[in-house]
């Protein structure tokens, strides 16, 4: 019985932060971004909210935007910050482990819903690097189907420009937020897994260079190129790999590439020669191909002893049993095409097989979460700028083409 209460008094409270939080952020929010929010509103909970991601504040976007009280569901690194204690008090987040099954996550959710919640997953995953919506995972729909809830689907523009990726700061333009769909449990039974989750992928879809060719507007901040090496890491002049640096609004390369990024997220060049790609968009995607066709030449030749890519001085944490993160030690990663090169115990080097990665997975801005199949989780982090996405998609790609 004092559990029972213990827990309705918790939701009491939650309730009443978030009442009083959209309230206190909504002028910051307006003075840092200028969102808007839109007409819709949830009428009534529970709900299964879906949305797409670009941004570290989308959770405070939703809220305002939807006006109704929900519990999200966030990555579990989340709670080691220094502010993670508060936001557990606060808001106590579903929590889950990126790169993996999380079958007590899935169980909370449902629990939160039976007991009458609103429950908004970014169902992405990460956040984009290039400014679409990202890959949605088939278990989206499987769990709206568990569910038996209401699922809404609630999309947010302007948020990739608003604040990059791979930036570390915020800049002052448009965002909007507006209720895409909402679909009612017998909706939802009567259509296949597949269905829903192609309507479900229809209706989170952004293409943010798109919307900027339709109505451009600028995103004022400072600095509006700084860290674009953790997202772009390949040079499509010379090919070079971690030969690209940002200060500022220039990125130059090693080559002599010199370019601007402008205030309406485009690139410039610095002389009178053309850009070689004028969007992240279109350079992120020819990266990608590079990326793929360099795993190909590698795997063709057997290159065994060179590494696809690799970093100094990483930091390695280590995730024990009580999910209580402990530093390991700071060395080299490095990431070959059979192999990948870790920290041992012993404070030495360790090889492991490839087949033994369950994932990698990106948060924020650069860092990197590791799976392996004995069971470690590692969260790596770099105290310089470096791309954590070279890994993930180097992996992936050999996942999907093993030597």
């Amino acid at each position: 019985m004092e559990k029972i209460k213990w827990r309705r008094d918790r939701r009491i409270f939650h309730h009443l932060v978030f009442r009083v939080l959209r309230v206190l952020a909504r002028p910051v929010i307006l003075w840092l971004t200028a969102f808007h929010a839109g007409s819709d509103r949830l009428v009534s909970a529970p709900g299964l909210i879906y949305c797409n991601h670009n941004c570290d504040i989308d959770a405070v976007l939703v809220g305002m935007g939807l006006r109704k009280h929900m519990y999200f569901v966030s990555s579990a690194h989340i709670i080691h910050k220094k502010w993670g204690p508060l936001i557990r008090l606060l808001f106590d987040p579903v929590l889950r482990f990126k790169g993996r099954a999380d079958t007590s996550a899935t169980l909370d959710i449902l629990r939160r819903l039976r007991a009458g919640d609103n429950v908004c997953i970014f169902i992405e995953g990460e956040r984009s690097y290039d400014g679409l919506t990202g890959a949605i995972p088939d278990s989206g729909a499987h769990l709206a189907k568990l569910a038996g809830v209401p699922l809404h689907t609630y999309r947010l523009r302007g948020g990739y420009f608003t604040h990059p990726r791979w930036s570390a700061g915020l800049r002052k333009g448009w965002m909007a937020g507006e209720l895409a769909a909402s679909y009612t449990p017998e909706q939802i039974k009567e259509i296949s897994q597949e269905e829903l989750q192609r309507m479900i992928e229809r209706d989170l879809f952004v293409d943010a260079y798109a919307d900027q060719e339709r109505s451009p507007r600028a995103y004022r901040g400072k600095r509006l190129a700084e860290h674009l090496e953790t997202a772009l890491f390949i040079c499509p002049v010379c090919g070079g790999m971690g030969t690209l640096h940002s200060a500022e609004d220039r990125l130059h390369c090693a080559c002599g590439l010199g370019l601007r990024y402008t205030q309406y997220g485009y690139l410039e060049s610095l002389d009178a020669t053309k850009a070689p790609y004028a969007t992240v968009r279109d350079w992120y995607c020819w990266q990608k191909e590079q990326v793929a066709g360099i795993c190909a030449l590698a795997l063709a030749n057997q290159q065994l002893a060179q590494p696809l890519a690799a970093d100094e001085d990483q930091c390695f944490y280590i995730y024990n049993e009580g999910r209580q993160r402990e530093l390991s030690l700071r060395c080299r990663l490095a990431l070959y095409v059979d192999h990948l090169q870790l920290p041992d115990a012993a404070g030495g080097q360790e090889s492991v097989p490839l087949d033994q990665v369950v994932s990698f997975s990106c948060h924020q801005q650069m860092q990197l979460g590791l799976i392996l199949k004995d069971g470690r989780f590692y969260e790596i982090l770099s105290p310089h700028p470096r791309s954590a996405v070279k890994y993930q998609l180097f992996f992936n790609c050999l996942k999907a083409n093993p030597a």
